[in-house]
């Protein structure tokens, strides 16, 4: 490289090859710090709900069954999930029988959202996406909370498997 600029080496074959090597390594390095830091990262992950309107409200307090599933029945698949968000908020200011309720709804839709809660909710909020599944009382729900036992121990999240092994005996 005598007689060149720094420029004129990166626009060379081995110059770009050089800057993609730093570049690799910078990435793999911020990796390796990113993982062996996670307690602290995770604490700033957790989901994100919307204000919980009167209209919605009034829905949720619903104490008759019959009435609230016709209800969830006529919503779009994003109303539904709006209504696990708003549970999920306030689980114990609702009937305990609210998340069978909820899930008479698509059931699907339901599922892949409440997967999105186990996999990247803060650890209450999983515990919560758990107690919700385990008010269900569904075969499938319990399946997913078998699945979220298997990642919380893989994780040595001590606290969380208790406390999913409580609700599968309930179940």
């Amino acid at each position: 490289m005598s007689g060149g600029t720094v420029a004129d080496f990166l626009r060379s074959p081995r110059g770009m090859l050089a800057l993609f090597a730093c570049t690799f390594a910078g990435a793999v390095l911020l990796a390796v710090a990113a993982a062996f830091n996670r307690p602290f990262f995770e604490k700033f992950v957790a989901e994100k709900y919307g204000v919980v309107t009167a209209q919605e409200d009034s829905l949720m307090r619903t104490t008759d069954p019959a009435s609230f599933v016709r209800k969830v029945q006529l919503l779009t698949p994003g109303k539904q999930t709006r209504l696990y968000e708003i549970w999920m908020q306030r689980p114990g200011k609702y009937p305990e029988q609210m998340p069978a309720w909820i899930l008479s709804g698509n059931r699907d839709t339901l599922f892949q959202r409440i997967r999105v809660t186990l996999l990247a909710g803060s650890a209450v909020q999983r515990q919560m996406a758990a107690l919700f599944l385990s008010r269900t009382r569904l075969p499938e729900a319990k399946v997913m909370l078998l699945d979220e036992r298997k990642r919380a121990y893989r994780r040595d999240e001590q606290d969380v498997v208790s406390y999913l092994d409580e609700l599968l005996r309930t179940q």
